[in-house]
């Protein structure tokens, strides 16, 4: 009877099946280590900030389920990818090799060189990844929108994975406080512009302060004015006395403060009817050019006035011309004999039109006939 010859028990690799499988875990191992290497920072603080918003796992987080920026993203995730799932089911494609595809896509490579250079940037300048920041968004928003919607099919290029709609609901928290604050800005801008009370008021305060500023310096002027007014009344006065002359003459001072005034009687001066200076007057008239010489950078006005009692001779024909040749006669004498500045010196001949008192007595036509040296101190 023949033997049977039992069968040798297959080789199954003994160690080596094990070892392989020890290489693969310590190859996950390190693939696991690595990712967690290059975790972005600033992602992690929001992942971070998020979720001590939401569930009060860290310190200082909140007491009861909130609104965070990865919880409500994460929400919109889930829809979207149940809504990109049936999408590809319903029309018989297989979804992960498209999105194989798609990874091969040279718009995909562009996207990823962008995220690499995006989060190089991050690292290097906070400024430039707020940019960044807000031109992902803008990319990212439509595509998630389109994606939600239904019927619709990703195209080559789009990131339809989980990271880039966490990064959508990142760079939504980031910004919302920048569009808040131009928002603001915004609307004070626009609040200016279409208020125009708020310009009227404006306007109205420049004027305020532009006539204050007009009224302050006239103040200041006619202070100034006054002053200067006042000095040489004094000086006026005193010379007076000192010449012994007060008593011929009467000192006045303008009441607008722009001259000072030095009266002498026509009845001293002149002959009725007469503009020939009598020569008994002539050492007092010495006397008033004396002091109008100390003001000969001054302008100096001499007038003449007459009453209302009408007159008419070969020489004047009226009270105006010999009023006139009055205040001519005294010019004369001042320049020719006191040696003033005629440029410095006017005269003119007011006749009956400006009295002083009434001319129904004898007393008030007396004092109507006179002639004026008016010394003005706004030079």
């Amino acid at each position: 009877m023949a033997k049977i010859e039992e069968d040798e028990p297959a080789d199954t690799g003994g160690w080596i099946n094990t070892f392989a499988d020890l290489m693969n875990l310590l190859l996950c191992f390190f693939v696991l280590l690595f990712s967690m290497s290059t975790v972005d920072a600033q992602k992690y603080e929001a992942v971070v900030k998020s979720m001590s918003e939401s569930i009060n796992i860290f310190d200082g987080g909140g007491e009861s389920i909130g609104q965070g920026p990865f919880i409500d993203s994460g929400t919109d995730q889930v829809v979207a990818i149940s809504q990109y799932f049936n999408e590809f089911e319903s029309s018989g494609q297989d979804p992960e090799a498209t999105e194989d595809q798609s990874e091969q896509t040279p718009g995909e490579s562009a996207s990823k060189k962008g995220e690499h250079d995006d989060q190089g940037g991050m690292k290097s300048d906070d400024g430039q990844n707020k940019s960044d920041d807000d031109s992902a968004k803008d990319n990212a928003q439509p595509q998630n929108q389109d994606q939600n919607q239904p019927g619709t099919t990703p195209q080559p290029g789009q990131n339809t994975s989980q990271d880039q709609d966490t990064e959508q609901g990142k760079a939504q928290d980031d910004q919302q406080g920048g569009k808040q604050q131009d928002n603001e800005t915004g609307n004070q801008g626009q609040n200016s512009d279409q208020n125009p009370q708020s310009k009227n008021d404006d306007n109205k305060t420049g004027d305020n302060i532009d006539k204050a500023t007009v009224a302050a310096v006239e103040a200041q002027q006619e202070a100034e004015q006054r002053a200067a007014n006042t000095e040489v009344y004094q000086e006026v006065m005193k010379a007076a006395e000192d010449k012994n002359v007060q008593d011929d003459i009467t000192v006045q001072m303008d009441k607008n403060n722009q001259y000072v005034q030095i009266t002498m009687s026509g009845g001293l001066l002149f002959d009725s009817g007469k503009a020939t200076l009598k020569r008994s007057v002539r050492p007092i008239l010495s006397k008033v050019g004396n002091i109008l010489r100390v003001y000969k950078g001054n302008r100096i006005q001499i007038l003449g006035h007459t009453d209302n009692v009408p007159m008419h001779s070969s020489e004047f024909p009226d009270n105006m011309w010999l009023s006139m040749a009055r205040a001519t006669s005294v010019f004369d004498y001042m320049v020719k004999v006191k040696k003033l500045e005629p440029h410095n010196l006017e005269t003119t001949g007011r006749g009956e039109f400006d009295p002083v008192a009434p001319n129904a007595t004898e007393k008030g036509r007396a004092k109507n006939r006179r002639v004026e040296f008016r010394i003005y101190t706004n030079k």
